[in-house]
């Protein structure tokens, strides 16, 4: 798949035969809350998107669902659709919500706020402290990361088998 990566999202373009009209359906099609089947414990055909908005002709916003609905950290795609001779052009920019970069921020801050003393008094000499300190620092941004990464991820796949598309150079 052709796309940039990034920290906090990711850009990437779909080229599918459709026609527009027909990719907004599809969507609005896949659009509602995840559910749980009953019976065999596994997932039913569940909605690919918690909402969408247009916010005008050939643009709009998307909210992929996860596997773990209560999932905070999952993308928001930005996306515009244009129309051709030979079907539609999806250009699709993730981005993760802001709250995640001041949650990143707080949870530093606070870890080098406690760490501080506790490095002062032992010094370096105790490279377990060291070590523990640099991996709290580490775990809340690995874990809002993948909280990211996963149903984006997730989304882009599902996204190109309900509308048959390719993925394409976004440039």
């Amino acid at each position: 798949m052709v796309g940039m990566k990034g920290l906090f999202g990711e850009r990437f373009c779909l080229q599918t035969n459709l026609k527009p009209e027909f990719v907004i359906g599809i969507l609005r099609d896949h659009v509602g809350k995840l559910h749980r089947q009953r019976g065999d414990g596994g997932f039913d055909l569940a909605p690919l998107f918690d909402r969408i908005t247009v916010k005008e002709e050939g643009s709009f916003v998307l909210w992929p669902t996860s596997q773990f609905s209560r999932n905070s950290f999952r993308p928001i795609w930005k996306c515009e659709l244009e129309g051709g001779e030979t079907g539609s052009r999806l250009k699709v920019k993730a981005k993760a919500p802001g709250f995640v970069l001041v949650g990143w921020l707080i949870w530093i801050s606070g870890i080098m706020r406690i760490s501080y003393p506790v490095l002062r008094l032992e010094g370096t000499k105790n490279i377990f402290s060291v070590i523990g300190i640099w991996g709290l620092i580490c775990l809340f941004p690995l874990l809002s990361l993948l909280g990211f990464w996963l149903p984006e991820r997730e989304a882009r796949i599902g996204l190109q088998r309900i509308l048959g598309g390719t993925f394409i150079d976004s440039k």
